[in-house]
C-alpha cells in the first residue's frame, strides 16, 4: 500500500511538470530588446523592441502594447493604464507629458500561428526626467482664452514656455505671463480651439548643470470650467423665477454641454440643490421667508470632463417674518394696557374716594328712629330741635394795672 501511495504521487508530479511544459511551449516567446526613450522634439515615448528570438519562420504575429503612468509593475485594476491596441510594427510611439513615471507592457499575440498562446508581457519602465515645475494645469474658462499655472521646482532665470495646438504646427511663445513678485508662476492663452484634441507645452530652462525640457499635454474638452455665473431674480405671482448667464463659450454642434446648479435655502431651513437642464428655475414663493440664492455652471461630461464653476455670490430676496406675530403682539402688549389701566383707576379711586363712597348713616340708628314713630301712632313726630349757642352779653374790658406793687 506504502509502495502505491508513492507511485500515485510521483505521477501526479509528473503530470503537473509535463502539463507545465506543454503550457510553456504553447506560448509564444517574448518580445526582445525593449527599450524607452523620450523624444522632446515630438513630445511623445517611444517604445522599441526586437522580433522574439525563436520564432517559427511561418508563424505570423503582432503586438499588444499597454502604457501605464506609474512604476513598473501596475498595480492591479486601480492602475493608470490606457491605449491597450495591437500593432505589427516593432516599435509604437505615445504623446505623454513627461511628469509622471511610465510603465509600458509589450506582448507577443497570434495571427496566424496554429494554436500558439500569447506570450507573457514584457514591462518596461521609464522616469521622467528632472523637472522645473509641478502641478502643471491649465483652465478653458471662455471661448479660446485658457490659463495655466504651475509651480516652480528649479530655480532657473531663463524658463520660457511654449505651446502649439496642433503636432505639426511650430511652437509659440507664451507672451502673456502670470507673475507672483519675481517668479513666472502662469500664462495666459487667447487662441486656443476647444475641438482641438489636445494642446502641446513645453518648458525650457537652464540648471546648473544642464539644459531641462519638460512636457505637458492638454485636452482642452478637459479642462473647461466657466466663472462663477451671475443670477437673476424676479418675482411673478406666487412663483420666483431665477435666470443663470450662460457661459461665454461656443458649441455649435453640442447643444447639451452646459447643466446648472442652483442653490436655495429659505426661513434658514436646510440648503437645497436642484439641478436642471436649462439656466432658468422656479419655485413658490412664501412671503414670510428670507430666501438665499446661489448658482455654479456645469460642463456635462457629454462633451468632456465633468467640471463646476465656482459659487457666484449669493443673492438674498424677501425679507423673514413671524406669521404668529401680530398674536404675539397682542399677548404682550395687552396686559400691559390692562395693567395700566388698573393703576389709573387705583389711583384716581384713592383721590376721591370720599366722592365714590361717601359716610352712610349706620343702619341701627335708622331702623331705631323708623320704629319709634311707628309706637306714638304717627300723632307725635320727633322734631330736630337746634341747641342753643350760649353767648356772653356782659363782657367788659379792664384796663391793666401800670404797676402790679405800689411804690414804697
Amino acid at each position: 500500500m506504502i509502495y502505491c501511495s508513492w507511485e500515485i504521487a510521483l505521477t501526479i508530479c509528473l503530470s503537473f511538470l509535463v502539463a507545465g511544459v506543454q503550457n510553456s511551449a504553447d506560448e509564444l516567446p517574448e518580445p526582445d530588446n525593449v527599450t524607452l526613450s523620450w523624444n522632446p522634439e515630438r513630445f511623445s515615448v517611444i517604445a522599441q523592441w526586437s522580433k522574439p528570438t525563436g520564432l517559427d519562420a511561418d508563424c505570423k504575429v503582432d503586438y499588444n502594447v499597454v502604457l501605464c503612468l506609474e512604476k513598473c509593475p501596475p498595480t492591479g485594476p486601480e492602475a493608470e493604464c490606457f491605449d491597450n491596441r495591437r500593432t505589427p510594427h516593432l516599435n509604437h510611439t505615445w504623446n505623454v507629458s513627461t511628469e509622471k513615471e511610465i510603465c509600458v507592457n509589450i506582448r507577443t499575440k497570434p495571427v496566424k500561428c496554429g494554436h500558439k498562446k500569447p506570450s507573457k508581457p514584457v514591462q518596461k519602465g521609464i522616469s521622467p526626467p528632472l523637472a522645473l515645475v509641478k502641478n502643471f494645469t491649465c483652465v478653458y474658462y471662455s471661448h479660446m482664452k485658457m490659463n495655466c499655472t504651475w509651480n516652480l521646482i528649479s530655480e532657473t532665470s531663463d524658463l520660457q514656455l511654449f505651446y502649439r495646438n496642433a503636432e505639426n504646427d511650430s511652437l509659440k511663445p507664451c507672451t502673456y505671463k502670470l507673475t507672483y513678485g519675481d517668479m513666472k508662476t502662469g500664462c495666459h492663452l487667447d487662441d486656443i480651439n476647444f475641438h482641438d484634441d489636445v494642446q502641446f507645452f513645453i518648458f525650457s530652462g537652464s540648471t546648473k548643470s544642464s539644459q531641462i525640457q519638460n512636457l505637458f499635454i492638454i485636452e482642452p474638452r478637459n479642462s473647461v470650467k466657466s466663472e462663477p455665473p451671475k443670477l437673476d431674480i424676479k418675482r411673478e405671482g406666487e412663483r420666483i423665477f431665477l435666470n443663470c448667464s450662460t457661459p461665454d463659450f461656443r458649441f455649435p454642434s453640442r447643444n447639451n454641454c452646459w447643466k446648472y446648479k442652483f442653490t436655495y435655502s429659505k426661513c434658514d431651513e436646510k440648503e437645497q440643490i436642484v439641478e436642471t437642464e436649462g439656466n432658468v428655475f422656479s419655485l413658490e414663493y412664501n412671503p414670510a421667508c428670507k430666501y438665499m440664492f446661489q448658482a455654479q455652471t456645469v460642463f456635462s461630461d457629454y462633451c468632456g470632463t465633468r467640471r463646476e464653476s465656482e459659487m457666484s455670490e449669493p443673492v438674498f430676496f424677501g425679507e423673514s417674518t413671524n406669521p404668529n406675530g401680530l398674536f404675539m403682539v397682542a399677548v404682550i402688549v395687552t396686559p400691559i394696557i390692562v395693567s395700566c389701566c388698573l393703576i389709573v383707576a387705583l389711583v384716581l379711586f384713592r383721590r376721591y374716594k370720599e366722592i365714590i363712597l361717601p359716610n352712610i348713616p349706620e343702619p341701627s340708628l335708622l331702623f331705631k328712629d323708623m320704629f319709634n314713630s311707628t309706637n306714638d301712632g304717627g300723632q307725635s313726630k320727633s322734631l330736630y330741635v337746634p341747641i342753643t349757642e350760649v353767648v356772653e352779653r356782659d363782657v367788659r374790658l379792664e384796663p391793666s394795672s401800670t404797676s402790679l406793687h405800689p411804690k414804697s
